[in-house]
């Protein structure tokens, strides 16, 4: 049996390094009204990435789907960063298999992740940040809102989504936890019932997760 070496990537100011991204977006429906099946793919399949590379300075790849909070977290205790971003870059997708509409009583989740992965030097990322920091502009959020709201079926003017632009991976307890209370507000304003707390990630997998890793194609 040949033994793989493992080839080390020499790191440089000029490293591009990958980071685990994600964002979380909770859908807010009319009460009693049967929300939709939430997780089928994206047509075309690269339709989020290619939003985001329109939107970004950095190579940046995103899920041909919206997932689970159960696939995420088993996601990302298995995924490989730098592997999973060569992959993407090829296909301009991270590629998640598909789903089968639940059961017609199933509850919809409370909400849902879409997960991304970005390769950019450190100083990109620091820039990239900062921008993130300030929230989509309005254009952004708009044209992105427009791309979602029809795979998660909300009626224009009784529903709406709620997201954040996309944070690091080892961040994601934190923005799961603000969303829902941005969700709970707008129920209290609606009169709807107050949602359910939202399930977070294990702390032990948050803490295992790489805040990046070196890359190179």
């Amino acid at each position: 049996m040949v033994k793989r070496i493992k080839k080390k990537i020499k790191v440089t100011p000029h490293t591009r390094y990958v980071i685990s991204l994600a964002m979380v977006i909770s859908a807010q429906y009319e009460p009693g009204r049967d929300p939709p099946f939430l997780l089928s793919p994206f047509d075309p399949p690269a339709l989020l990435s290619n939003f985001f590379n329109q939107h970004v300075d950095i190579d940046l790849v995103s899920a041909d789907r919206f997932i689970s909070f159960e696939e995420y977290r088993h996601w990302l205790s298995t995924v490989k960063p730098a592997e999973a971003m060569r992959g993407g870059m090829k296909t301009g997708t991270i590629h998640f298999p598909a789903v089968y509409s639940p059961e017609k009583d199933s509850a919809p989740p409370d909400y849902l992740i879409l997960p991304l992965l970005g390769a950019a030097t450190d100083t990109e990322w620091e820039e990239q940040f900062d921008q993130w920091t300030e929230g989509f502009s309005e254009i952004q959020a708009t044209i992105f809102r427009n791309m979602i709201e029809p795979f998660l079926g909300l009626v224009p003017g009784i529903d709406k989504s709620l997201f954040m632009g996309p944070a690091p991976a080892k961040n994601i307890n934190q923005v799961i936890l603000y969303l829902h209370g941005r969700a709970s507000d707008e129920c209290q304003l609606n009169r709807w019932p107050a949602p359910p707390l939202f399930p977070i990630l294990d702390f032990q997998l948050v803490e295992r997760l790489p805040v990046k890793t070196p890359v190179s194609f």
